[in-house]
């Protein structure tokens, strides 16, 4: 089998093989905990047409040796291992690569679906073909998928306008009030062909707002009225708690190349800077683009600005009770 330095392709698919409906990629580093549950929930789905590519960023738990097992009893399912761990952003883009689906989904090891949920977004996209992602209702779960509460952000996109001017302004106010719609939204069910138009997953964090902004430029999204979404909360989340605004957990997860404070300060401004290209570089009309772009960039700076704010407060927080405690 052919390696790089970079990665080791450990399935190949097998000769003969009709390319399925949905590819799923499922980009996984050290997600022994949680990895067999969401490939159970892959299994369970009553929409069989799928594909299962497991893309592990060289995992040094017992990632492997489960994911492997599932791929020797699943033809269906094909385990990706790079050599080094090329941070989320570049496997993130691996999993896409691998697919040859009409449809995409990326599912994080973490989470998992009810078994409903490819039929009803393959179904949804089929019935509306100027949409270019379904997704569903979804509740967050904690570790030991207790039910928390549901996700607000994805409520909203129902009533989402046609008009894609009006779209794309309505999901940049969104982006810029609560970065977690692009979380979210990221993992619905997608065109192939759409998402391989935009720009691939950049190695900073936000970078999931520019695909799914540059997507809401190229078609609608829909969203089930059906809970069939499970995101897990946990200590190790990369979106949890203090761990969504540290800088050097984010740059961590997202291209651990990136190395010093600063650079990654800067790593993390850059989705402010991107969302604007983003708008100008869709098929929008132009003066709409311009609007938008300047829109997204006045949002932004001001965004950054409280940004920089809440992170001075949380220093000095920490220093004074350093200093209180010494």
């Amino acid at each position: 089998m052919p390696t790089t330095p970079a990665t080791i392709v450990e399935e190949d698919v097998p000769a003969g093989r009709s390319a399925p409906s949905v590819t799923i990629g499922l980009p996984v580093y050290n997600g022994e905990l949680f990895v067999a549950q969401a490939i159970e929930s892959v299994l369970s789905q009553s929409f069989a047409d799928w594909e299962l590519v497991i893309c592990d960023n060289a995992s040094t738990d017992g990632t492997e040796r489960i994911c492997r097992a599932y791929a020797a009893r699943d033809s269906r399912i094909r385990y990706v291992r790079n050599s080094t761990n090329l941070g989320a952003a570049r496997n993130f883009r691996r999993a896409l690569g691998e697919a040859r689906g009409e449809y995409f989904k990326w599912l994080a090891a973490d989470d998992y679906l009810a078994p409903a949920f490819l039929e009803r977004a393959v179904a949804a996209l089929e019935a509306h073909p100027g949409a270019v992602l379904a997704h569903a209702d979804a509740l967050f779960v904690d570790p030991s998928g207790v039910e928390l509460y549901p996700s607000t952000a994805l409520m909203e996109l129902r009533t989402w306008p046609g008009d894609a001017v009006e779209r794309t302004e309505l999901l940049v106010e969104m982006l810029i009030r609560t970065g977690m719609v692009a979380m979210l939204t990221i993992f619905g069910l997608a065109r192939t062909d759409a998402l391989r138009a935009v720009r691939p997953m950049a190695n900073y964090h936000g970078a999931d707002w520019m695909i799914v902004a540059e997507l809401a430029t190229r078609g609608q999204f829909l969203v089930l009225p059906e809970q069939l979404v499970f995101y897990r909360r946990h200590e190790r989340s990369s979106s949890t708690g203090d761990r969504w605004a540290d800088a050097n957990v984010q740059q961590e997860f997202y291209d651990p190349a990136v190395r010093g404070s600063l650079r990654r300060e800067l790593q993390q401004l850059r989705r402010f800077a991107a969302l604007p290209v983003a708008i100008l570089r869709s098929p929008l009309p132009l003066r709409a683009r311009v609007r938008l772009a300047a829109k997204a960039a006045f949002l932004g700076a001001r965004l950054v600005a409280h940004e920089r704010k809440v992170a001075l407060r949380r220093s000095l927080r920490r220093a004074t009770r350093a200093q209180a405690a010494g």
